[in-house]
C-alpha cells in the first residue's frame, strides 16, 4: 500500500543533467510503500526514461500555468529585466519576483492534490538523489504527531522548500491549498515582498500557525544556508541535494 506519494518536475535538459540518476536512486532506494511522481512537458520528448516500479510519468497539462505565467507577466517584468543565471540576475536577486520560474512547481502539485495516491504528500527537487536505502520508520518520523506539515527552516531568511511533506488527511489540507489557489490563481502572491514558491509557502503556513493554531514540524533550523545538509535528510537518511546545475555524475 503506498503512504508517500513523492512528486517532482523536470524538462529534458533537467532529465539527462541529473533527473535520471535522481529517478534511478529513488526507484532503488525509496521504502515500498513510495512512489515517485514525475511530471514532464511532453512524454514523446524524451528518450530513454527509467523504467521502475515506483516511478510514474505524469504529462504535465500547462494550460492553468500558462494562464498564470500571462497573468503574472506584468507584475515581473519591471523587476525582473535580466536573463535567468546571469550576472546580473543573481547579484541583484531577481530570482525573489521570478514568480513564473518556481511557479512551475507549484502548478505541479495543484494536479497532484487532484489524483491523490496516499495519505501523505512529498515535494522534493529533481536535483537529488538518495544513496542508501530508506528505512521505513524514516519517513513517518519526519512528522510530529498531530502536525500537517514537515520542512525545513531558516530563521532569517525564506525555508528550504526542495522537500516538503504534507499530511493530506489533516483538516488543514483543504485551507493550506485553497490559500495555495488564491496566491497563484487569484494573483495574491503579487500582494507580498517576494514571489518566488519558498516565500509564498511560508507566508501561508504562518497564517495558518498564527491564526488556525496549526502544527507544523521542522525537520532542521538554521540561520541561513544550505539546510538540507545539515539535516536528518542527508544524515540519517542519505538524502543529497544538490542546488544547482550538476554533470549527471
Amino acid at each position: 500500500m503506498i503512504e508517500y506519494q513523492f512528486v517532482t518536475t523536470m524538462n529534458m535538459g533537467q532529465y539527462h543533467a541529473f533527473g535520471k540518476n535522481m529517478i534511478t536512486s529513488m526507484n532503488a532506494y525509496l521504502p515500498d510503500n513510495a512512489c515517485l511522481d514525475v511530471y514532464i512537458d511532453d512524454c514523446n520528448d524524451f528518450d530513454d526514461l527509467v523504467v521502475g516500479r515506483k516511478i510514474n510519468y505524469i504529462e504535465f497539462d500547462l494550460t492553468n500555468y500558462n494562464v498564470f505565467k500571462f497573468m503574472a507577466r506584468p507584475n515581473e517584468k519591471s523587476i525582473v529585466t535580466e536573463q535567468r543565471n546571469t550576472a546580473k540576475y543573481d547579484s541583484e536577486l531577481m530570482f525573489k519576483w521570478d514568480a513564473t520560474r518556481f511557479g512551475y512547481k507549484v502548478y505541479a502539485l495543484f494536479e497532484a492534490i487532484q489524483q491523490p495516491k496516499a495519505r501523505h504528500l512529498v515535494w522534493i527537487d529533481a536535483d537529488t538523489k538518495l544513496t542508501k536505502k530508506i528505512d521505513n520508520d524514516f519517513l513517518p518520523s519526519l512528522l510530529n504527531e498531530g502536525d500537517y506539515m514537515a520542512y525545513l527552516a531558516r530563521r532569517l531568511t525564506h525555508s528550504e522548500c526542495g522537500f516538503l511533506l504534507w499530511d493530506t488527511w489533516h483538516e488543514s489540507h483543504y485551507y493550506f491549498w485553497n490559500a495555495m489557489s488564491g496566491m497563484y490563481k487569484g494573483l495574491q502572491m503579487f500582494n507580498e515582498q517576494e514571489w518566488h514558491d519558498s516565500y509564498i509557502f511560508d507566508r501561508v503556513r504562518l497564517n495558518l500557525e498564527n491564526w488556525a493554531f496549526v502544527g507544523n514540524t521542522k525537520i532542521h533550523e538554521i540561520d541561513r544556508g544550505h539546510v538540507w545538509n545539515e539535516s536528518r535528510l542527508k544524515t540519517e537518511a542519505g538524502m543529497e541535494h544538490y542546488k544547482g546545475p550538476l554533470d549527471g555524475k
